[in-house]
């Protein structure tokens, strides 16, 4: 089903932006440890600089 950004219909059908799902076959966990990791080495390289901020909240 594509979704017409263009559309002024009710956005009931579109999926929540804070909805997860566990890793189904091999490409998704992937594609999770490929960010878990991303995410670390973004955390780790801007400890200093933006390390004194509030961090984002962890939903996982």
């Amino acid at each position: 089903m594509a979704h017409d950004m263009n559309s002024s219909s009710n956005n009931s059908t579109a999926p929540a932006l804070d909805a997860r799902h566990r890793p189904k076959d091999m490409s998704d966990k992937i594609a999770y440890g490929l960010t878990k990791v991303m995410r670390w080495f973004a955390d780790t390289f801007f400890r200093k600089r933006y390390g004194h901020q509030k961090p984002a909240p962890d939903a996982g």
